[in-house]
């Protein structure tokens, strides 16, 4: 059996359960193989921050602009990578350098980055650019911490800090 080389530190669901992929505290990406994990390939898929505080989340997006079933991850620590069933690399445009808990809604990739919630273009979560219609939202910064989490839930989107929770409902 392969060692990781640390701790667990992430374990996703690729593509509707075509493939398993996991993170280690030794900075890599490895795969399920169906017997055994295989460190990943690609630029990122190694390399990545083994603080002991490292621990990536991460979500699948279908953009109908960008190549299509990614798997977007982020640890807050490093910045943003993308895994296309093949490699694990940078995540393109210009997410926040150091990202956490990305989900989908609406549409859009959304990550946290302290107190600031950031979000992608529509269909395009490799374009992060105001001009195209991504955006940053400040959460209450500056009161109870930064923020802890996102989920996406009965079509809101949910963001946790500390002591307190915030709903964004959709528009139109």
């Amino acid at each position: 059996s392969t060692d990781m080389g640390g701790k667990v530190t992430g374990l996703f669901d690729y593509k509707n359960g075509t493939k398993l992929v996991a993170t280690s505290s030794d900075g890599k990406f490895y795969q399920y193989t169906g017997t055994d994990f295989a460190v990943e390939g690609g630029a990122r898929a190694t390399g990545n921050s083994t603080s002991a505080h490292a621990r990536w989340s991460a979500t699948n997006f279908y953009g109908a602009t960008t190549e299509t079933d990614l798997l977007v991850a982020c640890n807050g620590i490093d910045a943003p990578v993308k895994y296309n069933g093949a490699d694990v690399t940078a995540l393109g445009g210009s997410p926040p350098s150091t990202g956490n808990y990305p989900v989908v809604w609406q549409g859009r990739v959304w990550m946290a980055s302290g107190s600031t919630l950031f979000y992608s273009v529509v269909d395009d979560c490799e374009d992060w650019s105001a001009g195209n219609g991504g955006g940053s939202i400040n959460i209450y910064r500056g009161f109870d911490g930064d923020i802890t989490g996102l989920a996406a839930f009965a079509n809101n989107l949910f963001i946790f800090k500390r002591a307190s929770t915030y709903r964004i409902s959709p528009t139109a």
